[in-house]
């Protein structure tokens, strides 16, 4: 039997390896200020374990004396309802600050999921702003 606790042994370099699989992922949050916005880029993959920094970036947008924040999502690759919870938890503060949270750019897969689940509606610019652009 102690053998074959030994032989459990390989278990490490994959435990080893899994941290390696993924910093692979490309994943960053950045935040710009633009005049009376908040432009807050998104990109590469994010899951669950990603929704605590990107919730933390949100805040951080949302705590600035603006109006809007942007999000970019013209970068993000991969995305799960677990990050799409974490924009419409920071739309809800937004709405109750008087700001607004918009979706600005966004890939396939980022539209996909929003038209999935039927918020890219809660995300679209100010009406105005699409009167503007017309």
């Amino acid at each position: 039997m102690g053998s074959q606790g030994e032989a459990a042994g390989p278990e490490p370099p994959r435990a080893a390896t899994q941290p390696e699989r993924r910093t692979a992922v490309a994943r960053r949050f950045a935040v710009r200020h633009e005049d009376d916005r908040v432009v807050v880029r998104i990109s590469g993959a994010l899951c669950l374990d990603d929704t605590e920094s990107l919730a933390r970036a949100l805040r951080t947008a949302l705590d600035a004396p603006v109006r809007r924040v942007d999000l970019d999502l013209g970068g993000l690759t991969f995305w799960d309802c677990s990050v799409l919870n974490v924009l419409l938890a920071a739309r809800g503060r937004a709405r109750a600050e008087g700001k607004a949270v918009t979706v600005v750019a966004a890939t396939p897969v980022a539209r996909r999921l929003l038209v999935l689940t039927g918020t890219h509606i809660l995300f679209a610019p100010p009406r105005e702003e699409l009167a503007g652009a017309r």
